[in-house]
This record gives structure tokens, sequence and C-alpha cells, in this order.
């Protein structure tokens, strides 16, 4: 069946699949250094971004089941909002470092913050200085 709107597109992703998908390339991209096979698979990561976007904040589909949160975040009554010195409001969960150590294969230390439900950044120490990535 083709879908004939984005409505329809979104009702027939099997969005728990997506999820795991979306964490396969955001692991498989932490090891390539290929510039222009990493914007590619960024630019994949970013379209999978905008479609649970799009699921949650114009159809209301629920957060739980269109973005991979954590347990501690799936529960609303336990997370409030702090302001920050310039007043933003943000999760006192925004950010996250999900992996932290040594790359053993290609000699380089890596780090990889969650930002959001959409964001990842890594930040990788090699012989030559650092590189930053960033994702959504």
């Amino acid at each position: 069946m083709k879908a004939k709107n984005a409505e329809e597109l979104l009702k027939g992703i099997d969005f728990p699949l997506l999820k795991e998908q979306k964490k396969a390339l955001l692991k498989l991209i932490e090891d390539i250094d290929n510039v222009p096979v990493l914007e590619k698979l960024e630019g994949v990561i970013s379209l999978i971004n905008e479609v649970q976007d799009l699921a949650v904040d114009v159809y209301g589909m629920e957060e739980n089941e269109v973005f991979d949160l954590h347990p501690d975040d799936e529960d609303d009554s336990t997370s409030t909002d702090e302001e920050c010195t310039d007043g933003l409001k943000v999760s006192p969960l925004y950010f996250e470092i999900v992996q932290h150590g040594i790359n053993k294969e290609i000699l380089r230390e890596e780090l990889q913050i969650h930002a959001g439900e959409n964001g990842n950044v890594f930040l990788f120490k090699t012989k030559e200085g650092f590189k930053i990535h960033v994702l959504g």
C-alpha cells in the first residue's frame, strides 16, 4: 500500500525498529574517518530525526514510542525543568555521556554525548588533534 500523505506514512513506520536502526548508524559512524561517507550517514540520521520530530510534534505520537528514551526519562512525574542562567529551561538530563574510552583498533580516545532526544556529539582525540561530529 502506498502512503497518500505524511500521516499515513508515519503510521506505517515500525518505530521500535527505526530506533534500533538509528542506534546502529550512530554506532557505525563512531569509527568512520572517511568524511564523504560520514556526511552521507549523518544525512540519513538527520532524516530519521526529522521523521521522529514530525511524528511527535505534528502528529502527536507518543515520545516513548518514537524516541530512544532512557527508562528514567519515561516517567514525566519525576522530571522537572530547571532554569539556566540565561533564562532557558532545560531538562536536568539533557546531556548524557553515552560512551567514553579508548578505541584500541585505531588508537584514539572517544567520547559520545547524547544531547536531548535527537542530538549526539562525538569528540575524538587523535594524534593530529581533536575531531568533533555533531548530529541533530
